[in-house]
């Protein structure tokens, strides 16, 4: 920087910037600008380079590109790749065009052009800061009256690309420079040949002017698959452009026209349109969609029905849209013949318990129809999605096909559903043909039937597991394990081996190594998180004046029990690479085969986790109770603690020393704990906790092949309710202690909002057809209610049927979220499942991000270090949360697809015939749930019909067939594949 003031004036200027406030008044801002004259030309520095290229007269020279803000971010992959191949260098970024990016396009869109310097290990890319240099800020030169942002943005590139070539044409360099000037709008690469400053230089051949087609056609054509299609208009076009054959149905009509923007705002402060977020009723499907629209009046939001692709208009998963409600979905002429086209299929799976998981027809029949009018911000993927060509839309002839010079046009089937096709060409169709592929979005013309897009990479052969696991990741935005942690990160980690320093003298660190701590886990379980503790205290350890303590102490009835997590943030410290790379995972991500970790192995296996054995740093939480009545006796005790596990056991080990008994001092703990428990879950379920079902799938792997050996329903036994018992225990008494002493304005906490009951019609309409009695007023009467479904007059229980009626009742509501203490009413913060007034997560921070903030917090509450801005800000801690929310639903859903795929491993060339129970009737089959496996899918029932009576069912042509809600069938279950979309998938038949 220059230090002191300035000596010339001339490096002094004056930006003006006039724009229109939202109350619709000009105001005019002067802002000071400072340019400097030393600002080194890239071109002419040492560590840069540019790509080796040679004239007709075989003169070398050095080719240096400037891209222009029409190509971000859509061609960020095509130099990726160039750059990790060698091939692509000497690019220059300009300060104004990532400017331009981040005002067009968005902050995220500004970042990743910003990564290709950030990642950048050879010097390829470079970033100058044109916008700051004497001879390339539009601010050193006078303002054009009536000017636009775009003319003043081409007149400072066109400066920019002047004065680059120029000086380095004046330096004298033995091998001289050329400049490319790329830009993917045609009426820019016009007016840049056209130039005043540029003419000469564009005639004497030391500045060309190319689109990004152009010039990787020329230099690079084997990367031309990877270029996306020109798009300056923000990713739709409204006008006629044309499209190829593999594009078109016989039968399309061109899409109606979007308003603009400023029109669809409009049209919301009048309230003939409503804004909201698209998301489709099925994971199966992505022509059926709801979108949530906020209730007149403050009534509750309601949600509104999108079927049917003129009504989508081009609307995918995740938009924000405006929409206008009409009388009906409308015709849908040819949606059979549609959705085979699309390889569009009735899912099999794994069953979820998951919000918005149900198909289109759970959706509340009072529900209102509406049609998409305007996409405000688009839900694009920038790093592609997964999936594979489809096979009928390849070249018939064979040359064609194995042809690599000529683009073919094919269309690419996304693995996930809920994506329509993706228009691509390719001049890899036979490599590219049995591969699963990467393929990013760029546009959707109105006269096009699916939308346009660009390949970018081969994850593997279709069906290969490891392949498919690789698809599971990048779907659900999973870091992928292969590229583990940066070295920055791992430099914030101990060196192993590590242990606990001996001679340790902090004031803050309670010395507890003497007391019997032990952890319950499931098997094979490294980072342990959590350790236990439970004892009688004797009455010499009462202070005098506590005289409840030491009356129940007196007479044996008082115990400590305690909860000691993984103290991570002893080592995770704020805002170093490694707390901002956790603070971006979220969230540890368990998969059948493999976890990719939030923090690096070293921290999760060793250093922080609780370990048998070892002395280990630890957050304690001490209770003092009645061992009659479970109450909390006194205040509980927080503080910082060094411990040592007197043993690791898992679920079943600690189960069997309690059936067992004995009289060493882990058995002992383990039944006091069981004591105490059943008595703080017999408080909350008279509160109106729910006792709620969750699929959850056990796999046996093969430790070779790491093939399925076994499925099925994962089992669960007291000890697993004692440890989770008490982790409810911490993680209340935490949420109140950050709130009310601390952070009332800025606390992160989880609530579980209590559903509508709008929300539980498909329950309702179940039992009431099936004569089963459902009261959710209140948590406590659906409480009481889920625990007699099922029972018969005989005083028998169906326990299957009952644990599908806690299915049915957990789909019906909203999944849990954190969030600020300063951003929702005190009256809001409850969790609805749990029956508790307050609520966050302590017990985990070895796999949750959001554990670390609030151990954080909890360690500024009780004064062990300052609280830092992170935390008091209220929106700053909002913001987080959101991520949070994002990544801990996209952990889960990625473990239920690696399950779903295992099981489809498992199956492969064994079918198999199981007892099942129907869960659902549709127009055309039924919905059967299969316990032992824990699947949940379609039967198609070809030729049957459903029966119009009180309880939901299917009828065989000939009628002497009958299928009726929750009856029990047996299924055959067996692994097919899709023709077009070639994955494989679980078919249901009933024997």
């Amino acid at each position: 920087m220059v230090q002191g003031p300035m000596s010339n004036r001339a490096l002094y200027a004056q930006r003006t910037i006039v724009k229109r406030t939202r109350r619709n008044q000009v105001v005019r801002i002067v802002k000071e600008h400072y340019l400097r004259d030393d600002l080194a030309n890239p071109i002419l520095t040492k560590s840069f380079h540019g790509g080796q290229v040679s004239n007709e007269q075989h003169d070398e020279a050095e080719e240096y590109c400037v891209f222009d803000a029409s190509c971000f971010p859509h061609q960020v992959d095509v130099l990726e790749r160039g750059a990790s191949e060698g091939a692509i260098t000497g690019v220059i970024l300009l300060s104004t065009v990532l400017e331009t990016v981040a005002r067009v396009r968005g902050e995220s869109a500004r970042r990743r052009v910003l990564e290709l310097c950030s990642s950048d290990q050879g010097g390829r890319f470079v970033l100058f800061p044109d916008d700051h240099h004497q001879e390339t800020s539009v601010c050193a030169e006078p303002a054009v009256r009536g000017e636009t942002r775009m003319q003043v943005d081409r007149r400072g590139f066109v400066r920019a690309c002047r004065w680059l070539a120029e000086d380095a044409k004046a330096a004298g360099r033995a091998k001289p420079a050329r400049l490319v000037a790329v830009s993917d709008s045609e009426e820019a690469r016009a007016a840049l040949e056209e130039s005043q400053e540029l003419r000469g230089l564009v005639s004497s051949g030391l500045v060309r002017v190319r689109s990004t087609e152009s010039w990787i056609a020329e230099r690079h054509p084997h990367l031309l698959d990877l270029v996306a299609l020109s798009s300056t208009d923000g990713g739709d076009s409204d006008a006629k452009a044309p499209t190829g054959k593999a594009s078109q149905h016989s039968s399309f009509l061109p899409y109606p026209r979007h308003v603009s923007a400023q029109e669809a705002d409009r049209k919301c402060r009048l309230g003939l349109a409503h804004k909201g977020k698209l998301c489709c009723a099925s994971r199966f499907s992505p022509w059926t969609a709801l979108v949530k629209i906020a209730g007149k009046d403050g009534s509750e939001d309601a949600e509104v029905k999108v079927v049917g692709r003129e009504a989508l208009n081009r609307a995918t998963e995740g938009d924000i849209v405006a929409v206008e409600l009409v009388d009906g979905p409308g015709p849908e002429p040819g949606r059979e013949a549609e959705a085979m086209a699309e390889g569009e299929a009735e899912g099999v799976g794994i069953a979820s318990v998951a919000e918005n998981d149900a198909d289109a027809s759970e959706v509340s029949a009072s529900v209102r129809y509406a049609r998409v009018i305007c996409i405000l911000r688009r839900a694009w993927n920038e790093k592609g999605y997964c999936g594979s060509i489809q096979p009928k839309s390849l070249p018939k002839d064979q040359a064609t096909l194995m042809s690599t010079g000529r683009p073919v046009g094919v269309l690419f089937q996304p693995s996930d559903r809920r994506l329509p096709l993706v228009r691509i060409r390719t001049r890899q169709c036979g490599v590219l043909k049995d591969q699963r592929i990467i393929v990013v979005v760029d546009e959707w013309d109105a006269n096009s039937a699916y939308p346009s897009g660009h390949y970018v990479r081969a994850l593997g052969e279709i069906g290969d597991r490891e392949t498919e696991t690789k698809v599971i990741l990048h779907q659900h935005g999973v870091s992928d394990p292969d590229e583990g942690f940066s070295p920055a990160v791992h430099a914030c980690v101990p060196e192993l081996p590590w242990s606990v320093p001996r001679d340790l003298n902090d004031p803050n660190r309670r010395d507890i190594k003497g007391m019997c701590v032990f952890s319950v886990d499931p098997p094979g379980c490294r980072d342990i998180d959590d350790a236990l503790s439970a004892r009688f205290v004797a009455p010499e350890e009462i202070p005098l004046d506590a005289m409840e303590a030491a009356s129940l102490a007196a007479s044996g009835k008082l115990v400590e029990l305690g909860v000691h997590i993984a103290d991570v943030t002893h080592f995770l410290k704020p805002n170093t690479a490694m707390d901002l790379e956790a603070s971006r995972r979220c969230t540890s991500v368990y998969l059948v085969d493999r976890r990719i970790d939030m923090l690096p192995k070293p921290l999760t296996e060793d250093i922080c986790s609780l370990r048998h054995g070892v002395d280990r740093f630890a957050f304690s939480v001490l209770w003092r109770m009645n061992v009659d009545t479970a109450d909390v006796v006194g205040e509980p005790e927080f503080f910082k603690s060094v411990i040592h596990s007197k043993a690791a056991l898992t679920y079943q080990e600690a189960q069997e020393k309690i059936d067992r008994g004995g009289d060493d001092d882990i058995t002992r703990g383990l039944l006091l704990l069981r004591r105490v428990t059943r008595l703080l879950r017999k408080k909350r379920v008279d509160l109106g906790a729910l006792t709620l079902a969750s699929p959850e799938v056990k796999f046996e792997i093969d430790r070779e092949t790491n093939n399925p050996l076994d499925v099925g329903m994962y089992v669960t036994r007291e000890t697993n309710k004692v440890v989770e018992e008490m982790m409810l225990l911490a993680n209340e008494t935490v949420a109140t202690r950050i709130f009310e002493r601390g952070f009332s304005r800025s606390a992160l906490l989880r609530r579980h909002p209590v559903p509508t009951k709008t929300m539980f019609e498909p329950l309702l309409k179940a039992c009431q057809s099936a004569g089963i009695q459902m009261d959710v007023t209140t948590s406590r009467h659906l409480a009481d209610s889920l625990d007699r479904a099922g029972s018969s007059d005989g005083g028998e229980k169906d326990a299957y049927l009952n644990t599908l009626i806690r299915f049915m009742a957990t789909r019906c509501m909203t999944q849990a979220e954190y969030f600020s203490s300063g951003e929702v009413a005190r009256s809001q913060f409850s969790h609805y499942g749990l029956a508790m007034p307050i609520y966050t997560h302590f017990t985990s921070p070895i796999r949750r991000y959001a554990d670390v903030v609030v151990h954080r917090m909890l360690s500024a509450c009780i004064g062990l270090e300052p609280p830092s801005e992170e935390l008091c800000e209220s929106a700053l801690v909002t913001e987080q949360c959101q991520i949070l929310n994002v990544r801990h639903k996209s952990a889960q859903l990625a473990g239920r697809a690696s399950a779903e795929l295992y099981t489809l491993v498992f199956f492969r060339g064994r079918p198999t015939e199981e007892p099942a129970r129907v869960v659902k009737v549709r127009e055309r089959g039924v919905v059967v749930f299969v316990p032992k496996y824990g699947i949940e899918g379609t039967v198609r029932l070809d030729g049957w019909a459903k029966v119009e009576q009180k309880k939901p069912a299917m009828a065989s042509a000939d009628g002497t067939r009958k299928v009726e809600l929750f009856d029990r069938v047996r299924v055959r279950i067996e692994v097919q594949q899709e023709g077009q979309s070639r994955q494989e998938h679980l078919v249901l038949t009933i024997v």
